[in-house]
């Protein structure tokens, strides 16, 4: 098909680096533009930029860049990543194209004005605070009366800083270190986060609207391990059948969600914990789940959310013809998080091999190359890279899943 159409996307990185692809199947041509002069070491290693025309780095001036992105006939607006979810908000916006609810921009990004935007809705919600004072805090803590507490800046993603905190002390240590330090988007901490710790099973739900109309993709269970001295990290997820008790809950809860932040059009990532009062939510990303593969979601789903979230801008009536609809899964599957066991450089990758050999593996992304300085996974961030196992068998991939532990504390990653 002739590209004879314009489309830009911001910061095509993580997931969003197959949306230009997708894009080009549909007979579009892709603009890249950057929300940073330059692009951000999180966002480097996967960006393509062989798949885009051109790019366009916005200088701090929204209206420059609508204008240079108008003079080059763009007609479509998707956004890549978290780190774009703001200018891609008010680039759209801008230039009058599809987007969600301008005046709740904010809200989709700083994860205290989203749980106040799901307060004013009457949907539930943690009991949290906002405050660039130590103080307040400890004083919100102790008054809350139930510990453990969660600290987390109120502007990234993953789990950058996430604490859980069990005393006073470490709310005093977890305070400082977020406000010393900037976040994945590249913003200096100011604010800190608190909010009530909620116990319960921890879900995702990954969505694509149209017209206001919100499709269910898929339906994932986490499962995540502690770190002393740090905060969760993730094990494993996997994907849930449409049906069930607790994904009804979570289906209905997540378009509520996501009226409530404005969402009209695109993909959105909603994590939630089912707790004893029902779901809750963590957080909402307007944007892709991050680190996917899609042919692997495929394999097990027969779609993913890429696909989907281009449909949802260049054939929105088809998107919503499946709101409702059940997906089905056709296979078990299991996302495995690789976690560094120590810091050290890695010598070479030569091991992985023994991966890509178990009877489940699909395929596998790798974060880093020799010579690149590994840190001890304690959040996503210092994860090396993740693996897609599938079968029809769950035990195997239990198996498999086992193997690969074993295989990283057994020098899977040749460190120095």
């Amino acid at each position: 098909m002739n590209s004879t159409r314009t489309a830009a996307v911001v910061d095509a990185y993580s997931t969003g680096q197959y949306l230009a692809s997708e894009l080009r199947k549909h007979g579009f041509s892709c603009i890249h533009v950057q929300s940073t002069q330059v692009i951000p070491e999180i966002g480097a290693a996967s960006f393509r930029p062989g798949d885009f025309v051109a790019s366009v780095a916005h200088d701090g001036d929204v209206d420059a860049t609508a204008r240079a992105l108008s003079a080059r006939g763009v007609e479509l607006l998707m956004i890549g990543c978290e780190l774009g979810v703001e200018l891609g908000d008010a680039l759209a916006a801008r230039m009058r194209l599809a987007c969600n609810a301008p005046a709740l921009s904010r809200a989709r990004r700083d994860k205290f004005e989203m749980g106040e935007a799901l307060r004013r809705a009457g949907v539930p919600v943690a009991r949290q605070l906002r405050s660039a004072r130590q103080d307040d805090v400890e004083a919100w803590a102790s008054a809350l009366g139930r510990w453990p507490v969660v600290l987390k800046p109120v502007d990234s993603s993953g789990s950058d800083n996430v604490m859980f905190c069990r005393g006073q002390a470490e709310v005093a240590a977890a305070f400082q270190r977020i406000t010393s330090s900037r976040s994945v988007t590249g913003r200096q901490n100011r604010d800190v986060l608190a909010q009530e710790f909620l116990e319960g099973t921890e879900y995702f739900v990954n969505t694509v609207s149209a017209e206001g109309r919100h499709h269910v993709a898929e339906i994932w269970q986490y499962h995540k391990r502690t770190v002393p001295g740090a905060g969760s990290i993730y094990d494993w997820e996997e994907p849930l059948p449409f049906e069930g008790e607790p994904q009804a809950a979570l289906r209905g809860y997540v378009v509520r969600v996501l009226d409530a932040l404005g969402v009209r059009v695109g993909p959105a990532h909603s994590e939630i914990m089912m707790t004893a009062r029902g779901p809750i939510l963590l957080e909402t990303g307007a944007r892709l789940a991050g680190s996917i593969i899609p042919a692997a979601v495929s394999a097990c789903m027969q779609r993913n959310q890429v696909e989907l979230a281009v449909e949802s801008y260049v054939r929105p009536a088809e998107l919503l013809r499946r709101v409702g609809v059940p997906y089905r899964m056709t296979k078990r599957l299991r996302y495995v998080s690789l976690i560094v066991p120590r810091d050290g450089v890695l010598r070479s990758v030569d091991r992985l091999d023994e991966i890509r050999r178990l009877p489940s593996f699909f395929d596998m992304c790798l974060y880093a190359r020799p010579g690149a300085r590994l840190r001890k996974t304690v959040d996503a961030f210092t994860s090396s890279g993740h693996v897609y196992l599938i079968h029809e068998d769950p035990e195997v991939l239990r198996r498999d899943y086992e193997a690969i532990r074993a295989l990283e504390l057994s020098g899977l990653y040749e460190l120095d």
